[in-house]
């Protein structure tokens, strides 16, 4: 397999150990309300997996996020959980501050690709890339982009 060079030198240089990044993450999504939570390292994918408490429309529903960290290796690992760190630190930040609109729905879209959206674990981005990239590759030069498919012209909708 070959791994993909990271361009960042953000938190190359860092000291913090992805043991204690893991903690941090953790004790983060507890500060916010996050009772559940699970990191994994499998080949070279590490994954966080969380679930939020959100009440919407009145009710009280459970939400599942999936982040996957892909590439990580032993050398990468502490700058990769470094940067996972302050990414969901600003996420959070962002939605207590108020920059967003109401809390619960903010959640919702801030963390929109990595909602999970069926029962097999995968998530919104898993499902909506693979039409966006069959997309790209029906759209011509100067068209607008849409994932679903252009009707025909003269094509009678009325079947």
């Amino acid at each position: 397999m070959k791994l993909k060079i990271w361009k960042s030198k953000a938190y190359i240089t860092t000291k913090v150990d992805s043991a204690k990044s893991q903690m941090q993450i953790n004790k983060l999504l507890r500060d916010n309300g996050v009772q559940d939570s699970q990191h994994s390292n499998i080949q070279w994918k590490a994954e966080l997996i969380f679930v939020k408490q959100l009440e919407v429309e009145g009710k009280k529903i459970n939400v599942g996020v999936k982040i996957t960290v892909p590439e990580v290796t032993d050398k990468n690992r502490n700058q990769l959980y470094r940067a996972l760190f302050y990414y969901l630190k600003a996420k959070f930040e962002s939605l207590t501050f108020g920059f967003v609109e109401e809390y619960n729905e903010a959640f919702i879209k801030e963390f929109m690709p990595y909602l999970v959206a069926d029962k097999s674990g995968k998530t919104i981005a898993d499902i909506i890339l693979p039409k966006l990239n069959a997309a790209l590759g029906k759209t011509m030069q100067g068209e607008q982009l849409y994932l679903e498919d252009k009707k025909e012209e003269g094509v009678n909708d009325e079947n």
